[in-house]
C-alpha cells in the first residue's frame, strides 16, 4: 500500500493543479504548463463536469491530466469540441469517449430526398394550452431516455418546459400523444415520438408544412435521438456544423 500511495505521489508532484485568478485551472507536467482547464456546470445535465480545455503543449500523458481532474471533479467528465479540432487526439488518448455527435442542419427543398406532402393531420397548439402541456410531458420522458447513456437529464419538469418554445405541433393516437415537435418559426428546435415504426409519415407531412410558410429550415439532431436523426435522413444535405461530446468516465 505504501508503494502505491508513493506512485500517486510522484504523480501529483509532475502533475500540479494551480487556479489563476480567471479561475481557470493550470496543470503543469514536469514543471511545465501542460494545458488549462475552465470547469463548467449545466443544471439541466448535472451529473457531468463539463470542461473547456486549452493545450499550452503535448508532451505529457494526457491520461494523468484527465485522471487528476476526474477526481477532482468526483463525476464524469463532458467536453464538447468539432470533430477537427486538434485537441481530439489528445481526448482519445487520454481515455475520454465520443458518446454524441450533433449535427447542424439548415436545409432548404431541393435538399430532399423525395418529393413530401402532407400525409397526417397535424394538430398545433400554444402554450398555455392542455394538448401543448401534453406534448411538454412526451418531450420530457422522450429527450431524458434517448440522452441518458450520455449526459443524463437533471432539470425539474418546470425549468425544463420554461425553455421550450411557445408553439407545439403533433400526432394523437387514442388520445394520447405519438408524435410532436416544438418550433420557432423555421426552426424545428425538438422533436420525439413514443413509436418510432409511424414517426415517418409525421416527420414527412410537418416538413411539407413548414415549407409551405419557410423557404429554409434549421433544426440540430443528436446521434443518440433516433427520431432526430430520421428528420435528418430525409435530406441529402451536409451539415453547416457538426459537435461532438466526449465523456471521461
Amino acid at each position: 500500500m505504501a508503494r502505491f500511495v508513493g506512485f500517486w505521489a510522484e504523480r501529483r508532484r509532475k502533475m500540479m493543479c494551480n487556479v489563476q485568478e480567471d479561475g481557470q485551472l493550470v496543470f503543469r507536467w514536469k514543471g511545465k504548463p501542460a494545458a488549462t482547464v475552465e470547469t463548467y456546470r449545466n443544471p439541466f445535465h448535472g451529473e457531468n463536469c463539463y470542461i473547456r480545455l486549452h493545450l499550452l503543449g503535448t508532451d505529457f500523458p494526457p491520461g494523468e491530466l484527465f485522471s487528476l481532474l476526474r477526481r477532482e471533479a468526483a463525476c464524469p467528465l463532458q467536453i464538447m469540441t468539432p470533430p477537427t479540432d486538434a485537441i481530439v487526439p489528445v481526448l482519445l488518448a487520454g481515455g475520454f469517449q465520443l458518446r454524441r455527435r450533433c449535427y447542424e442542419m439548415e436545409v432548404t427543398e431541393a435538399c430532399l430526398r423525395e418529393p413530401l406532402q402532407e400525409e397526417l393531420p397535424l394538430v398545433f397548439c400554444e402554450k398555455g394550452t392542455d394538448t401543448y402541456c401534453a406534448c411538454c410531458d412526451a418531450l420530457y420522458q422522450y429527450y431524458s431516455r434517448v440522452h441518458q447513456a450520455v449526459s443524463p437529464l437533471t432539470a425539474s419538469k418546470p425549468d425544463f418546459f420554461a425553455r421550450l418554445p411557445e408553439e407545439a405541433v403533433c400526432q394523437r393516437r387514442d388520445g394520447e400523444i405519438l408524435h410532436f415537435a416544438f418550433l420557432a418559426e423555421n426552426e424545428i428546435a425538438y422533436i420525439g415520438t413514443a413509436g418510432l415504426k409511424c414517426f415517418s409519415g409525421f416527420a414527412r407531412s410537418l416538413l411539407a408544412r413548414q415549407f409551405q410558410q419557410f423557404k429554409t429550415l434549421y433544426f440540430e439532431c443528436d446521434s443518440c435521438d433516433p427520431a432526430a436523426m430520421l428528420l435528418k435522413d430525409a435530406f441529402i444535405s451536409e451539415p453547416i456544423g457538426i459537435l461532438d461530446t466526449y465523456i471521461f468516465l
